[in-house]
């Protein structure tokens, strides 16, 4: 039988509350013989099932910082343009604003909006509205990363899909990832401080977002998130779309040189 250590890893990822701790073989062997209950076979340490999905999981982490640090580049590129953020010093202080209450979470829910650079000095200058907890467009980047990678799904559900199903271990460590993206741009320019996305560097940000994800959220919160998310989805596809249907600029033709060489003229 081939094994999918992907299938497993959703799993695992969708009712952990600790991302960062590797599942030992007493914790994957139920989830193993739920994704395939007709197989006897018991779990052992690096056995040909165990060891991909470990590595898996590491893989997962990876691409969740990495799709964290395009969103949260790509939002920026945005807020610059339309804020007409020109200076590093009208940038470092939008970033600043979103940190300006951490015991608050403002990264997971702020979302500026237009607005005078001297409306609301105290949140970095701008006039801000609140869209729905995890909804703000880097979190839903990183988490619609999650969901189209690898052949987990083809797409994100539409609504909340019951507990034990909530992917509560990947939405932190998509929050944290997007915290890290946004302190690489304090400075008000990209900055690689080479600080790698693992629990050493952010176990603290990703268990501060899991207590307020466990604490938190329910039913009603998750429904508006997964909705949130479809439609970010859906959004996605068709930019993508459009992208795709843009004509293409005519490349110049650059002449090709003959086959062989030209006949030279005879002198008579």
């Amino acid at each position: 039988m081939a094994h999918d250590p992907w299938r497993i890893v959703t799993m695992n990822v969708a009712n952990s509350t600790s991302p960062w701790v590797n599942p030992d073989v007493n914790a994957l062997q139920p989830m193993y013989e739920v994704v395939y209950p007709a197989s006897p076979a018991r779990l052992r340490h690096n056995d040909a099932v165990f060891h991909p999905t470990v590595t898996a999981l590491a893989v997962l982490r990876n691409h969740i910082a990495s799709e964290a640090l395009k969103a949260v580049w790509n939002h920026l590129q945005t807020v610059h343009r339309k804020k007409k953020l020109q200076t590093i010093e009208s940038r470092a202080r939008y970033i600043e604003g979103l940190f300006k209450n951490e015991n608050d979470h403002p990264i997971i829910w702020r979302e500026y909006v237009e607005g005078d650079i001297q409306d609301h000095p105290e949140v970095g200058g701008y006039k801000t509205t609140r869209r729905g907890v995890f909804q703000s467009d880097p979190i839903l980047a990183a988490l619609l990363g999650y969901y189209t990678s690898y052949g987990i799904m083809e797409g994100p559900p539409s609504e909340d899909p019951g507990p034990g199903n909530r992917p509560m271990g990947i939405l932190a460590l998509a929050s944290a990832a997007v915290e890290r993206a946004y302190r690489m741009h304090e400075t008000g320019d990209f900055v690689n401080s080479g600080q790698r996305f693992d629990r050493d560097s952010c176990g603290s940000w990703t268990e501060r977002y899991m207590d307020y994800i466990t604490n938190n959220l329910g039913e009603t919160q998750w429904n508006s998130l997964f909705g949130a998310l479809s439609a970010f989805s859906k959004q996605a596809k068709k930019a993508e779309a459009m992208k795709n249907c843009e004509p293409k600029e005519p490349r110049e033709r650059v002449p090709l040189p003959p086959s062989d060489p030209p006949t030279p003229p005879h002198n008579d």
